[in-house]
């Protein structure tokens, strides 16, 4: 999965072999690290 945010940074994870809990924490370990690059 990769998240493109402002000031072109991008970040990817892999999420083959995870669980559906440790998905869900990854995608929102991505909105957090999104909303801090706006900070």
């Amino acid at each position: 999965m990769w998240a493109r945010y402002d000031m072109g940074v991008e970040k990817g994870i892999r999420l083959e072999g995870l669980s559906e809990p440790q998905i869900l924490k990854a995608l929102e370990d991505l909105a957090k690290a999104g909303a801090s690059t706006k900070a």
